[in-house]
């Protein structure tokens, strides 16, 4: 019986892991139960990896309670997580083993953790109040900066490749389309 369902559902090659993203609440709901996820992990992970974007951290890395059987300096390290009483492992991938790394899809209608998985997707972060930061502007919701930051990389698109009038034209639709769907 078990031959058989390894030939109907043979592992995926290479492997999928899926990340997700967790509210600043669901966070705080999490550590206030002594829990760790994913996303906990990535914003405490150890300083010479914050250059690192979510996904990424994790195609990289694997997180594990318990320490490696090959644990060494060189390929793991130690992270403690306050209000978490275990010690968390992080550990290289296997180099050998081809990984995909995906973050968990969100519709646009799921709200703020939409706009917020939209920043992630850009920007690596280490923290709520870093990821709602934009050219030094921080800003109250995950919504207000991921338009702001839309609106910045659809200039920064057509700065070399309009003409004069395109960009007038441009600039002119983004603020009133930013202006009047104020953050509905």
């Amino acid at each position: 019986m078990e031959d058989a369902r390894k030939s109907t559902y043979p592992s995926s090659d290479p492997s999928v892991f899926e990340v997700k993203v967790k509210t600043p609440e669901d966070v705080e709901l999490l550590l206030q139960k002594g829990n760790a996820s994913d996303f906990i992990v990535y914003l405490n992970r150890r300083h010479t990896d914050v250059h690192i974007k979510y996904p990424e951290f994790f195609k990289k890395y694997a997180r594990s309670y318990k320490k490696p059987a090959k644990y060494n300096d060189l390929t793991c390290y130690t992270i403690q997580i306050p209000r978490i009483a275990k010690p968390i492992y992080i550990s290289q991938r296997d180099s050998n083993r081809r990984c995909i790394t995906r973050m968990g899809m969100l519709y646009p209608t799921a709200g703020e953790i939409w706009y917020e998985r939209q920043l992630l997707l850009h920007y690596q972060t280490s923290s709520f109040l870093q990821l709602r930061t934009i050219n030094g502007i921080v800003y109250q919701t995950f919504q207000e900066a991921a338009v702001q930051n839309e609106v910045i990389a659809c200039f920064m698109d057509i700065l070399y490749i309009s003409t004069p009038s395109e960009k007038r034209s441009s600039f002119s639709v983004l603020t009133l389309q930013v202006t009047f769907t104020k953050y509905d």
